[in-house]
């Protein structure tokens, strides 16, 4: 069993009462890019007590602010949750300056080896952990679902788009449809608009 302040895990705990709602009034920016959309939806979660933590390989918590850095690992949620379906490697760049980590997810079979490059120190190996592909699984649709129910109340506006949704009913089955309004997945351009 691997130590419980090294191993890797994520969490989101959403706003922890009534918050007012903070995009609604406002234009999207572009409401067909999925980046922009989670970028938004941080932006507007940053202004509520919402937490997000992510730790692992020797450090438990890596600081991560909402606003801006839990919108590097939101941003690639649909490509993890496609690789960990499709047992296909997913690599995801945590770019924000003092983060800078690049964690790789190689699924084989029920488990899954998770691996950390840490570019601040870029002479040091990658470290590796083992982890049970149904509890990463979990981890993701329950940050899902929990972001997106915060975005229902905090941003009504970016919540009615995909896929965040579909999240809050724990749907992330269709990473194709990343932008636009809910019920549109699969429809053709003539059946939408």
């Amino acid at each position: 069993m691997t130590d419980a302040r090294r191993s890797f895990g994520f969490s989101f705990v959403p706003p922890s009462g009534p918050v007012r709602k903070t995009w609604e009034d406002e234009p999207l920016e572009d409401p067909e890019d999925y980046v922009c959309l989670v970028m938004t939806a941080c932006s507007a979660l940053a202004k509520t007590d919402a937490r997000f933590r992510i730790g692992g390989f020797g450090t438990q918590d890596w600081g991560f602010d909402i606003g801006y850095d839990m919108s590097s690992f939101v941003e690639e949620l649909p490509e993890l949750v496609e690789g960990l379906r499709s047992g296909t490697p997913v690599e995801i760049y945590l770019y924000p300056q003092g983060v800078d980590r690049t964690l790789v997810f190689e699924p084989a079979g029920g488990e899954v080896v998770v691996k950390c490059f840490d570019h601040r120190n870029p002479n040091s190996p990658p470290k590796e952990e083992m982890h049970r592909r149904k509890d990463l699984e979990a981890m993701v649709a329950e940050l899902a679902v929990e972001f997106a129910r915060s975005l229902e109340t905090v941003a009504p506006a970016v919540f009615r788009l995909e896929p965040f949704c579909r999240w809050k009913d724990g749907d992330t089955s269709d990473t194709d449809q990343l932008s636009g309004p809910c019920g549109t997945a699969g429809r053709s351009e003539q059946e939408t608009g």
